[in-house]
């Protein structure tokens, strides 16, 4: 019996086979590989990529590339019981959301913020992840520092912040 391959590879193929040969790669190529990938426009629209499709260069072969990679390993995976995944994902998903917006803050330009201030504002996130499960009045409280200190000292942390803030508070009982 034959092995089903999903055509995504084949298209990954013929970029490799472009991005690796040591000629300089024809303008009429990146165009047909990157026609050829428009067929994807609507999954890369829903997970922010579809801007890749203008990059019509060895650059945006490469990242074209990486993401058909991406795409066909996590559309082959093997299915999950809805179940399981309702049931874990609730806390899971608030307590990475924290920990992943802490990282944000500190990935935020020295312009926007300081490291005192990134301290305080991971201070501020520490202690809001610990109120969970303490009552809604405890995170309430939390959140109203966090949105205060935000709006009187780093304006620009924001839009990296408040995401998980309101989920915290969505999420208090």
């Amino acid at each position: 019996m034959a092995e089903r391959v999903d055509p995504s590879w084949r298209l990954w193929y013929d970029i490799y086979d472009l991005v690796n040969d040591d000629d300089e790669i024809a303008q009429e190529e990146i165009d047909c590989i990157m026609d050829q990938a428009e067929g994807y426009r609507f999954q890369m629209r829903c997970c922010g990529c579809e801007y890749i499709l203008q990059e019509r260069n060895e650059s945006g072969l490469r990242k074209l590339m990486g993401w058909i990679g991406s795409f066909v390993t996590t559309s082959n995976a093997s299915s999950v019981d809805i179940s399981t995944v309702s049931m874990s994902s609730a806390e899971a998903s608030s307590r990475l959301s924290l920990s992943q917006t802490i990282a944000a803050v500190w990935s935020l330009p020295d312009a926007a913020i300081s490291d005192e201030q990134r301290a305080e504002l991971s201070k501020l996130l520490s202690e809001l992840e610990k109120s969970e499960g303490k009552g809604k009045q405890k995170v309430l409280e939390v959140a109203k520092r966090i949105g205060n200190f935000l709006f009187d000292k780093c304006i620009e942390a924001v839009p990296s912040v408040m995401p998980a803030v309101i989920q915290a508070i969505q999420q208090a009982s």
